[in-house]
């Protein structure tokens, strides 16, 4: 009997045991899981603080919502400064969507990830207007812009002239000889040059053509885009587009 009696209290303290166990290792997980960054941030943060330093003055406006009649910068082009800063200090940034338990809800999350492991992150849930693909698709992008910029920190300016900076530094570099067009000096126009918007417009449409990008520095004589005169952007870059246009068609090039 004394036996028996042994045999089920062990067998009770086992059970109690692996109870607890269980329930320990469930919070765990659900902690882990909540957790909006990891256990240390230490080398994240002055990672990130480094990062900042060298962030851009400011990051120009290269698309134009057409409702509101206001620039924005969109995701790639905000990333394309940003991302070599990241690496270059050990940085990753990334973005995925995870879906609820009810199978109803969609949420965001933004991470950021230094290489010691150290992590963190911002969420959000989609919240469409409707419940077709467009909707969902116009709040993803629109949510994934606005939360990288908030882990980020990145700057967008609300003025009108956001990008001057670019367009001063852009300047800056061709008047030092880094501009495909080194031929021609920088010198002060006479008339009114492009704005922030119209540069960034150009500027993203001539990316990854150079000839195109230093023949419409040679048709005009300028050393950068942000020289170009104003009252010619339009034909300068419904020619550019034109271009662009018939090469990915495979037929002869329109000529400036």
């Amino acid at each position: 009997m004394e036996h028996e009696q042994m045999l089920a209290m062990v067998k009770s303290f086992n059970e109690y045991i692996e109870e607890r166990l269980l329930t320990r290792i469930q919070y765990l997980g659900l902690k882990k899981e909540d957790s909006y960054h990891s256990e240390n941030t230490g080398e994240l943060a002055a990672a990130m603080a480094k990062a900042h330093g060298e962030y851009p003055k400011a990051i120009y406006k290269n698309k134009l919502n057409p409702f509101y009649k206001s620039g924005y910068s969109d995701l790639d082009n905000s990333l394309s400064f940003i991302r070599p800063i990241l690496a270059k200090n050990g940085l990753h940034f990334e973005q995925y969507t995870v879906l609820g338990k009810d199978d109803a809800s969609v949420t965001l999350h933004s991470r950021i990830t230094h290489v010691s492991g150290q992590w963190s992150e911002t969420r959000a849930k989609l919240t469409p207007a409707k419940s077709d693909s467009q909707s969902y698709g116009s709040e993803l992008s629109y949510k994934r812009r606005y939360q990288a910029e908030a882990i980020l920190c990145i700057s967008i300016s609300d003025e009108d002239d956001d990008g001057e900076t670019n367009m001063k530094e852009d300047r800056k570099r061709e008047a030092a000889g880094t501009a495909l067009n080194t031929g021609v000096n920088v010198q002060k126009q006479a008339y009114a040059t492009l704005n922030a918007h119209q540069w960034g417009q150009l500027q993203e449409s001539l990316k990854g053509y150079p000839d195109l990008y230093e023949g419409v520095l040679t048709a005009y004589k300028v050393s950068s885009l942000s020289d170009l005169p104003q009252t010619k952007y339009e034909h300068i870059i419904n020619q550019v587009r034109k271009n662009i246009d018939a090469r990915e068609k495979g037929t002869v090039p329109v000529s400036k």
